[in-house]
């Protein structure tokens, strides 16, 4: 089973453990035989996007909780934010730059 589907099956039980629900009361709820629930979280066979989809909607989350986790969820925005400052500080590093140059060029 690959790794990223392997944390795909472990947002989802920690989801379910978090809302007190069976892989029983999963399977009952998706209209799908256990065995066939079982087989996804065994990696015999593979999740589709749409029943990803379907999942998050049953469980009332968003569907990254389900592909990233929610702690990855909230690490992947703290990370974005991280990245969004630096980037400013940049622009208004090559700004002060400009600026010097600018100066430079005026002094002769």
């Amino acid at each position: 089973m690959s790794e990223k589907l392997t944390q795909i099956n472990k947002n989802i039980e920690a989801i379910l453990k978090k809302k007190d629900w069976t892989m029983y009361r999963l399977a009952k709820e998706l209209e799908l035989p256990y065995s066939n629930l079982h087989n996804r979280f065994t990696g015999k066979a593979k999740w589709t996007i749409d029943e990803l989809f379907t999942l998050a909607e049953l469980l009332r989350t968003d569907i990254m909780n389900l592909i990233i986790g929610e702690t990855g969820k909230e690490k992947l925005i703290n990370d974005l934010r991280k990245e969004n400052e630096a980037l400013k500080q940049e622009n208004e590093d090559l700004k002060k730059y400009k600026t010097a140059i600018e100066n430079l060029k005026n002094i002769k």
